[in-house]
């Protein structure tokens, strides 16, 4: 059982053939669910229609009126039917092999994030073709690209692990490594399930932004959420993942990361934990390295 919720772009031209084939990809999982689509934006009315979803237009914004994080989830919290919620973005299309892997968790409170893969779609998918996933998965093999693990598509979360977060606008740069950072620093255990879920990113372009690419990345909106991030040595990304899905079981993560990664990651933790001492963290890394060398013998 699960809540999706998501906000969208304008639903027009090819992105509106990308976001119908997305929201009809949630719609075929094969799980209990509900879809809430968050936000206003020309077609959105009409999409809500065509596409028979929940909409909540109220939600707190950027002063460009993009949606802000915090207040979305917050909604989805208060509103969502089902202990299980995800943000989405409105263009990745799902498979069946979603639902299956949420089913290996057994932590009360989490966060699943999960690379994608970048794929050229231009047309309406019919999800009523009998083999339509395996015809998907060979254009995977045959012309997608598994986008670098900088950043997630994703929040599938239970429980509530989102109390103190910074106000992030949603889908500009650092929103989603923030969210990933909050997790570890907060002990709520974020699950890498790259290798068990098939996420597939529909190639885009950024007319929808008045700035183009440079605006959705490099724009005010972004460098608000640089600033208001409490993660400054390290962008946490999925690497920084505490587990991993492989063999339908939770794992530790065994992602090779190099060694300066994950001390600068250690860092920003207990940098953010006692207060921004160098000393103390100096300290505290010695302390956790004494220990693991006593437990050898």
């Amino acid at each position: 059982m699960l809540t999706i919720f998501t906000t969208a772009k304008p639903f027009i031209g090819k992105i509106k053939v990308n976001q119908y084939n997305a929201i009809r990809s949630w719609k075929a999982l094969p799980v209990e669910k509900e879809i809430i689509l968050f936000g206003e934006g020309e077609g959105y009315s009409k999409a809500v229609s065509d596409l028979n979803i929940e909409w909540i237009p109220e939600v707190e914004t950027s002063s460009q009126g993009t949606p802000l994080v915090n207040s979305m989830f917050q909604i989805a919290r208060d509103c969502g039917k089902y202990q299980i919620k995800m943000y989405i973005n409105s263009d990745i299309v799902l498979l069946s092999d979603f639902p299956t892997a949420l089913k290996s968790i057994r932590f009360n409170e989490y966060l699943v994030v999960s690379q994608r893969y970048d794929l050229n779609l231009n047309e309406i998918i019919d999800f009523n073709k009998p083999d339509l996933e395996n015809e998907l998965r060979r254009m995977i093999s045959n012309h997608a690209k598994l986008h670098p693990p900088s950043g997630s598509d994703i929040f599938c979360f239970a429980g509530w692990p989102w109390g103190g977060i910074p106000e992030l606008v949603i889908g500009r740069a650092g929103y989603d490594n923030e969210l990933i950072f909050h997790c570890r620093n907060t002990r709520v255990p974020v699950i890498d399930a790259t290798g068990a879920i098939t996420l597939i990113h529909q190639n885009h372009g950024y007319a929808h932004h008045k700035n183009g690419r440079q605006g959705v990345w490099h724009g005010q909106e972004a460098k608000t959420n640089m600033e208001k991030g409490k993660s400054r040595g390290l962008r946490f990304t999925i690497l920084e993942a505490d587990y991993m899905i492989s063999g339908g079981k939770i794992v530790r993560n065994k992602r090779k990361v190099e060694l300066s990664r994950k001390l600068r990651a250690r860092k920003e933790i207990c940098r953010s934990e006692i207060g921004g001492s160098i000393i103390e963290y100096y300290i505290r890394l010695i302390g956790i390295i004494n220990r693991r060398i006593l437990l050898r013998y």
